[in-house]
């Protein structure tokens, strides 16, 4: 005997049995299902993707990989520091200014913390500092 197996809820075990019911032109229609398409999406995910953005959500995912992307850029800027720092002290003159550098990473720095408070809370709290 072949046994199911039960399927995992996407949205945190909350029970789907609302149903919502509108009329869109076929144009409407057809773009919809273009755009759900184009995301790898059903049309229902679709829709509620863009109702959760629509009421200021955001794709935790989108957010997971920025942050990735800000800490390579962060190491990238870390070994140019390294590197000009060792062109220096070895008697040859910086082309870029040191300060720039430290204001970059600094901003990257600041970049990941927002992103962090973002992911973590759902929103950028106002009064961090």
């Amino acid at each position: 005997m072949e046994r199911q197996m039960k399927r995992t809820p996407k949205n945190g075990g909350e029970k789907r049995d609302a149903v919502f019911r509108f009329r869109v032109s076929l144009a409407e229609k057809k773009i919809i299902e273009q755009n759900a398409a184009r995301e790898g999406m059903s049309v229902s995910d679709y829709i509620r993707k863009k109702a959760d953005e629509a009421s200021g959500g955001f794709d935790r995912n989108t957010l997971i990989r920025l942050l990735a992307e800000t800490g390579k850029q962060g190491s990238n800027l870390n070994q140019i520091a390294k590197a000009m720092n060792i062109w220096v002290n070895t008697g040859n003159d910086p082309r870029i200014p040191p300060g720039m550098l430290r204001h970059c990473i600094d901003e990257i720095t600041r970049l990941s913390r927002e992103i962090m408070e973002v992911i973590k809370y759902g929103y950028r709290r106002k009064n961090q500092g």
